[in-house]
Parts: C-alpha cells; structure tokens; sequence
C-alpha cells in the first residue's frame, strides 16, 4: 500500500459519482454505496474485506488516502480510503481497473513470445528506429515508408485499419516501457470484424431491395389475380366460357409467382431479424382444422385420405405464424403423397404443444433429410420438376418455429414416408414476447409414435387410428 494524493470533492456528492463510492464507520461496516459500488460491495455481506479493513485500521483523521488493489470476480478495482478530520466514518472511492490491467497482460504476453503470437509486433528505439519485427508484421514493412505518425494512433486508443497487401486489416496501438527506452507497436487484426460489418451492410441492403421489389411486384400481381377472378365470373354471361381454362392457368400462375415473392420477403425478413412475433389468444385446435380444411382439395387431386386428430388448445402466440407452418407441412406431405394416407395431430403434453403431420408419401434418404431444411432446396432437381415449389416453405417453417420459442424436426424414410414434428413448450417465453400458459380442453393424446426402423422400401407404416373425441 502507499499514501495518495486525493480529493474528497465527490465525497459531497456521492450519488452523483459515476464511479463506485461508499461509507463505512471506523469499524468497517458498510453505512452507504452508490448505485455504481453495487458490483463492488455486493459480496461484502455488509462489512469491509480483510485487505481494506487492514488499511483502514492505519488511516489517522485527515489521512489523504490509502489505495488497495483487490479482485472482485472477474473484475480488479482500485479502492482508495480517505478519513475525514473529526469524522467517525471513511471513505471508499474505486475504479475498474480491469480493461487496464487486461491490456497490460496482453503488452506484457507480446512482449514475451513476440515470435509466437499471431499478431503483429514491433519495437521502435528512442530514434523511432525499428529494433525488431515478429514474422507476423513482415506485411507491415510495406506500409513503412509513410511517416510513422500516419500510421499509430494520437495517445491512447487504436489507428485506423490499415490494408495489408495479403487482404488483412489491422489496427496498431503504441505501449511506451516504462523505462522510455522503447515503444512495442501491438497490431490487432481486425479483418473478420470489417467482413462482418460489410456482411451485414450487405444484408440490410438486400433486405431493402427485395422489400421494394416484393411491393412492386405483388402489386401488379393481386391486379392480374383480381382482374382475372373478376372475368371468369362474367365469362358465361359473356359467353366466353372456352377462355376458362386458359383463364385458370393465369390465376394459378399469378398465385404461385405471388407466393413465391410472399416466400423471398418472409425469408429475407428472417435473416434480418425483423420478423416480429405478435401475441394474442385463439383457439389453436380450430385453426388447424381450417387449415387441414384449406388442403383437402389438393389432398383429394392427389388421391389421399386425412386423418385429423385434433384437440382443443387455447393460447396466446401468433396465430398467423402457426397457421403458416401447419399450412407448409400440411401442403407438403399433401403434394409429395399420392394414393396415400396423410394424418395431422395436434395434442398438448409434457407441458408442451405438439403438432405433427405424417405422410406415407416418397420420403427421403438420410442425405436428403440432412438439408431438408436448407434454403432453395428440394431431395434432388427431378423433384423440383415433378413437383415445383421453391424449396423455401420448410426453411420458412423452422425459423418460425424458432422465433415461436419451440423447434421443428423431421423424420423419414425413403419410400416409406415422412413426419414433421413442431414442439413448441409451455413453460419458455418466446423472443421478445409474454407468454400465457396453454389451456387443454381436452385429454392429452398419446404421443406421435416414432418412425419405424427397419421398414421394408416401398411399404408405408400402418397409421394409428385417431382416439375418438368427445362430444362437446
């Protein structure tokens, strides 16, 4: 320990100090701490350490101070004490030194293994003469030739980047030796942050285009898709009714190019982390049914059955991100099911809300399974073809499922069929939403069963029957 000079200016306005500030009578118990000192006295159960108690047991009245370095966590603060004339209290004013004395390690560590460490280090003279260079500055060597104010920092702090000719960018900070003999030049390589930032730049203007080109687009198209609508009704009484078919493909070609817009912005939306989750409440178990009741037609083209086993759910999430991943699941199993079975569950247990849809359609082989989820992709190129779509609906769903606190997996098997699972759970909140407890109104289900093991290709598994539901 050692007398410092100090100032008890502060002490008249300790709440007011940015710094951590606090008081303590002669025998050490703690009377009073700023909002700043919490981090500091938190763990003091009220009463000085024994290293500031030591110093405080020397201070005479009007002693100037005593500083203690001393370690609280992960943090090192510098605690000064001051004993007022005629007082029966002192008091304690600290720093943070961690940034500081991290930094000083850091120095000291370069200096030590400067031909190990990856960054840059250098070694000026009181000439500013080089006196050595790790093989990681060679690149600086290059730069050299300008003056060296134009490359280190003014005082403290960091230089701006400066680009090396292998790509990289990097920062320099100047460390004087205590001595004054010499001056470590730190490089600090900064390259993957600027990626990053440029990474992101990137993204925020890509999200702008396809916002501006998504209203562009769909604006003209929910024209083409109202005009077209509006003239297949009036088409028998214009006695036009051989334009229906060709009328009918316009209608489904807008539709699919608009959903396909709807599915680029949803994703860039995602990826930008602007998707918001809305909370309100609805009855889950109705919105599914509407939704299994929107595909039957698709359903019925493919030759399928569906099998509902539904129960009543209440709760408080987004009804509308819910109903985007039954529809997407729903509709898939629907489109790669033909003369097949397609069975929709939906069941709380384990304090969880559990929607599963099961096909017995082409499936998938484990290579297929593994980037089902990846953006823009299908199994392979024919089922593209054979079945369209833009292979964004299950990347979409999962994000969704994500962002509705739960998680969304599949199973499958190659020829056998498919099961997609979203596990949403009670008892976590959502990102940036309030949750509100699910309410079953009916008895929980058995769960989904697995999907068999050793199922011979080509044959699908036996669905289970739906338990029947009770009358209301």
């Amino acid at each position: 320990m050692r007398s410092v000079d100090h100032t008890d200016i502060w002490a008249l306005f300790p709440l007011e100090n940015p710094n951590p500030v606090f008081r303590t009578t002669l025998e050490g118990r703690i009377e009073f701490a700023n909002a700043a000192a919490a981090a500091l006295v938190g763990g003091w159960a009220g009463h000085l350490p024994a290293s500031l108690l030591a110093a405080l047991r020397e201070l005479e009245p009007g002693d100037r101070g005593w500083e203690v370095h001393l370690q609280v966590g992960a943090s090192w603060f510098s605690v000064r004490l001051l004993r007022p004339k005629e007082a029966p209290y002192v008091y304690g004013y600290a720093s943070d030194q961690t940034a500081l004395l991290e930094e000083r390690r850091r120095v000291e560590l370069l200096a030590s293994f400067p031909e190990e460490v990856q960054d840059p280090v250098l070694r000026l003279g009181p000439d500013g003469r080089l006196q050595y260079v790790n093989p990681a500055a060679a690149p600086l060597l290059s730069h050299w030739g300008r003056a060296l104010g134009d490359l280190l920092p003014e005082g403290l702090g960091e230089s701006a980047p400066v680009e090396l000719v292998d790509g990289r960018s990097i920062v320099l900070s100047s460390h004087p030796t205590p001595d004054g003999s010499a001056v470590w030049i730190l490089g600090r390589d900064v390259t993957a942050d600027r990626r990053a930032r440029v990474a992101e730049a990137a993204n925020e203007a890509k999200t702008a285009f396809l916002s501006q080109m998504s209203h562009e687009l769909r604006t003209p198209l929910n024209g083409i898709i109202g005009y077209t609508e509006l003239a297949l009704d009036q088409l028998d009484e214009l006695g036009a009714g051989s334009l229906r078919g060709d009328l009918e493909r316009v209608r489904r070609s807008a539709d699919h190019l608009l959903a396909l817009v709807t599915a680029v912005l949803d994703l860039s939306k995602i990826e930008a982390g602007r998707m918001e989750v809305e909370q309100a409440p609805f009855e889950l178990g109705a919105l599914v049914r509407e939704v299994a009741a929107s595909v039957e037609p698709l359903l019925q083209r493919n030759g399928n059955t569906l099998e509902l086993d539904v129960g009543d759910v209440q709760l408080a999430s987004d009804a509308q991100k819910w109903k985007q991943i039954a529809l997407n699941l729903l509709g898939n199993a629907a489109k790669f099911t033909s003369g097949g079975q397609v069975r929709l569950s939906l069941h709380q247990r384990d304090g969880a809300v559990v929607l599963a849809v099961r096909d017995t359609g082409i499936g998938m082989s484990p290579t297929e399974l593994d980037r089902v989820f990846a953006p823009f992709t299908q199994a392979d190129a024919s089922t593209t073809r054979r079945f369209g779509g833009t292979g964004l609906g299950l990347t979409i769903s999962r994000h969704l499922a994500t962002l509705l606190g739960g998680e969304l997996v599949a199973e499958s098997a190659k020829g056998v069929g498919s099961v997609f699972t979203l596990t949403v759970r009670t008892g976590q909140h959502p990102p940036g939403a309030v949750h509100v407890p699910v309410v079953p109104t009916t008895p929980a289900a058995p769960a989904v069963p697995a999907f068999p093991s050793g199922q011979p290709a080509g044959r699908a598994p036996p669905l289970a029957p739906a338990p029947a539901v009770p009358d209301e």
